[in-house]
């Protein structure tokens, strides 16, 4: 993503008859098929190291919903790929981004150990949705729709982040472009 943030390839893209809208679809989609692969390979690790305990359900559900925050992820990316320009400053956003929403969320703390205001705090970024279904995940023993409903519902609420970080990107390049 910073190589299209250069100036020249800027430029270029600017003045191509492709619009905005649809040139950012195309890098989303490109970066998307890049954390596919990233992700696919993770999971065959993933299989090498735990065997056939990551085909069990519960270990299907944690894949499931790695990739839903694996999308998210993605979407926080492109994000910080528009507002940031140079490789120094976007280190540092996603230093700040990844470890703050780690340590407020329940990556490093268990979510049972934080006082509720840090709780209510956290639901306002997606990774808390990612680590509370890691949870319910964890301890779920009955499949069927009603113990599965929570866990889509937290998925639906991550892809949603997703989608807004999205869209925040493709306003804010057509902005940009517009206003220099």
């Amino acid at each position: 993503m910073l190589t299209f943030n250069k100036e020249g390839i800027k430029k270029r893209n600017n003045i191509s008859s492709t619009s905005i809208k649809r040139m950012n679809l195309e890098l989303y989609l490109g970066n998307l098929v890049f954390v596919l692969c990233i992700f696919v390979l993770i999971n065959i690790i993933a299989y090498f190291l735990l065997g056939d305990e990551l085909l069990t359900k519960n270990g299907i559900i944690f894949i499931v919903n790695s990739f839903v925050f694996s999308i998210c992820a993605l979407s926080i990316g492109f994000l910080v790929s528009k507002f940031c320009t140079n490789k120094e400053s976007i280190s540092g956003v996603v230093n700040i981004i990844g470890l703050g929403s780690s340590f407020l969320c329940g990556s490093f703390v268990p979510l049972s150990y934080l006082p509720a205001y840090v709780k209510s705090i956290a639901k306002v970024l997606p990774s808390y949705w990612f680590n509370y279904n890691n949870d319910l995940i964890a301890n779920i023993t009955v499949f069927n729709f009603n113990s599965l409903r929570p866990i889509i519902f937290n998925m639906l609420i991550i892809l949603l982040f997703a989608l807004v970080f999205f869209i925040i990107s493709i306003i804010y390049s057509k902005r940009k472009v517009k206003f220099g």
